[in-house]
């Protein structure tokens, strides 16, 4: 009896300095984990994207993504469509900069041009779909004020939820971030505009373990509430640490595949 109160007493002391460390988590470190925790040398995916109208009418594309992590520890991604044929080449290239805003270049081969878009550009949809341009850059720390707002629980996982407000212009005013608290990937995110009002939420499911570390899910959905439309990208093949040629980060690869 002795030994049980004893066990009892340690188990119940433990898990009071677990929940004081809890406490004191930053939202910036639970930001600063998820980026550790799941960031690979390089990864290339093939996807189905599926545009989701409010009648159920589908349309679908695939795509390939490629991403990097480079020399300098800033992130390099292109994104290219294999079908329809009439979007076959069309691509966007996504540069990570530090203490400024990413660099990005979309090709489309009907013009035959490579295009930069502008920074006040990048609240514009990409080519139809729910996400903007902003949503396919890399979450930039050091241009978000993070906040831990609570704990939560998301499609049955423990989540951190953590509110990001950029620091500089952003399509959104507020950004809630649930983390799953095990595996440090974010399920949901809910994006809200400068009246509160919620406009946008992506969940990510189907979430698999690559490597024996890192998490990843096999279905997103971006889903627009006011269009009252969505995007889903379903994953059909992934590969991570494969190796992957850093010359396919450049202008002329993006226009040229070659």
């Amino acid at each position: 009896m002795r030994n049980a109160a004893r066990a009892l007493l340690v188990c119940l002391v433990l898990g009071q300095s677990a929940l004081a460390a809890e406490a004191e988590l930053t939202g910036r470190q639970v930001m600063e984990k998820c980026r550790s925790a799941n960031d690979p040398a390089d990864e290339l995916l093939e996807l189905e994207m599926q545009l989701v109208a409010e009648g159920g009418r589908v349309r679908r594309r695939r795509l390939r993504i490629e991403y990097l992590k480079a020399e300098d520890g800033l992130d390099r991604t292109l994104v290219r469509f294999s079908y329809p044929r009439r979007m076959k080449g069309t691509g966007l290239l996504t540069l990570e900069q530090k203490a400024r805003s990413d660099d990005q270049w979309l090709y489309l081969p009907s013009l035959r041009k490579v295009r930069r878009i502008a920074s006040d550009a990048k609240a514009e949809r990409f080519v139809q779909s729910d996400f903007t341009y902003e949503d396919l850059q890399p979450e930039d720390l050091d241009d978000n004020a993070y906040k831990m707002l609570r704990t939560e629980t998301v499609d049955g996982r423990r989540c951190y939820v953590v509110e990001a407000v950029a620091k500089s212009k952003s399509a959104y005013a507020r950004r809630e971030i649930a983390v799953d608290s095990e595996r440090w990937l974010p399920i949901r995110t809910l994006h809200y505009d400068a009246d509160g009002k919620l406009v946008k939420t992506r969940l990510a499911s189907k979430v698999q373990q690559h490597k024996g570390r890192f998490w990843r899910p096999d279905r997103t959905e971006m889903i627009d509430h006011v269009r009252e439309h969505k995007t889903v990208l379903l994953v059909k093949s992934r590969s991570i640490n494969g190796g992957i040629d850093a010359g396919h980060f450049t202008q002329r690869f993006l226009k040229s595949g070659r």
